[in-house]
């Protein structure tokens, strides 16, 4: 269990003057729940490991959702991580991984007022029901990386070549009511990481100290060259890391991907402006 949580308020402004952010929060209690097992092999070619949890996270505040408990924005039903290691000879070892993630909770309007002036037909007002009535679509990616290692006498070097979300999952980080060019109402999700490659080389220097101990001479300390410990410390000369991509893929070739989600509110477009509110049918 949780205490002394802090939540936005209602209609509250996220961007405020530091002098009284106490007013645009109020504080709670949460809870969460679960169980997580793992399995994992640690010997021969293929190794490593995949686990599974299932969780239940909830808050409750009594100047939110009427006081009644709701489902946390961290509240994801389900969680898989699957991670293979296989190590094709002494410098070159492949790897993958792939991680599901059920879908985050927000907040769906349920009905709608019209705009109260014909000059900006856009500017409805939404009416909202429970705090987190809704589920975003479910989150995986796989991604998967090669790395080639070459050991000197006093350093070692190793390359790597990875792609990060191998089948261009569009994920979603955001979820906002849009009208789109003909004037309809749509549900659209915001995702921002496509599929990225990534290149690292990274070079070792180890320390000239000799290993204490025979005991270590048949675990890890083992694969150092003789006469000479783990590394001492390490120079990156040349990284191309996902955020460099990242920046490129989005200033060049992507852009943020915006996604209509016709199948979550298939009929948002179809409601009448009323002068009462105008309740969307239930998911």
């Amino acid at each position: 269990s949780f205490s002394n949580l802090l939540e936005y308020r209602d209609n509250s402004v996220y961007v405020t003057n530091a002098l009284n952010w106490e007013k645009t929060v109020t504080q709670g209690i949460g809870s969460s729940q679960g169980l997580e097992c793992m399995v994992e092999k640690r010997s021969g070619k293929w190794t490593g490991w995949a686990s599974y949890s299932l969780m239940y996270n909830t808050r409750t505040f009594p100047d939110l959702n009427q006081g009644y408990t709701f489902p946390s924005r961290y509240d994801r039903r389900h969680n898989l991580y699957i991670v293979g290691i296989y190590k094709f000879s002494p410098k070159l070892t492949f790897s993958g991984s792939w991680t599901f993630n059920s879908g985050f909770a927000y907040t769906l309007p349920i009905g709608i007022y019209p705009a109260p002036t014909t000059e900006d037909p856009y500017a409805e007002i939404f009416i909202y029901g429970n705090r987190n009535n809704a589920r975003a679509r479910d989150n995986h990616r796989l991604d998967i990386n090669a790395q080639y290692t070459i050991k000197h006498n006093k350093f070692q070097e190793n390359w790597s070549f990875g792609v990060y979300n191998l089948y261009n999952r569009q994920n979603p980080f955001f979820i906002s009511v849009e009208h789109n060019t003909q004037g309809e109402r749509r549900l659209t999700q915001l995702s921002l990481l496509p599929i990225l490659p990534h290149l690292n080389y990274q070079i070792s220097f180890w320390s000239v100290g000799k290993i204490i101990s025979p005991k270590f001479s048949n675990n890890a300390l083992s694969s150092w060259p003789n006469g000479y410990v783990q590394p001492k410390f390490t120079h990156w000369f040349f990284v191309l890391r996902s955020w460099v991509l990242a920046v490129a893929a989005e200033r060049f070739w992507y852009r943020f991907k915006i996604t209509p989600l016709p199948d979550l509110w298939s009929n948002a477009s179809s409601i009448q402006i009323l002068h009462k509110p105008c309740f969307i049918p239930k998911l």
